[in-house]
């Protein structure tokens, strides 16, 4: 039992310190307001979701200065940049 532990604990240990072992950083921002998740990017684009204050997504890439494109629901997908920020 002790030994079994041990091992779990030796294992985790070693995610945290082993960069092949643990996910990649990922790079996620919050949403400053309740804000629409678009097909495209474009304010005409079809919403097809929408983050609400504090709401976490993950971002791709910056596309331009106006649009992130973000996963949402396992889609790529487009946020305004000026409604998410780097921490809650």
């Amino acid at each position: 039992m002790l030994s079994g532990l041990l091992i779990i604990i030796l294992l985790l240990q070693s995610m945290f310190t082993n960069p092949t072992l643990s996910s990649a950083k990922s790079n996620y921002k919050y949403a400053t307001t309740t804000v629409n998740i678009r097909a495209k990017p474009n304010i005409k684009s079809k919403i097809v979701g929408q983050l609400y204050w504090n709401d976490k997504v993950q971002v791709v890439k910056k596309v331009n200065k106006k649009w992130y494109l973000v996963q949402y629901k396992k889609k790529n997908r487009y946020v305004c940049a000026k409604y998410l920020k780097k921490k809650r």
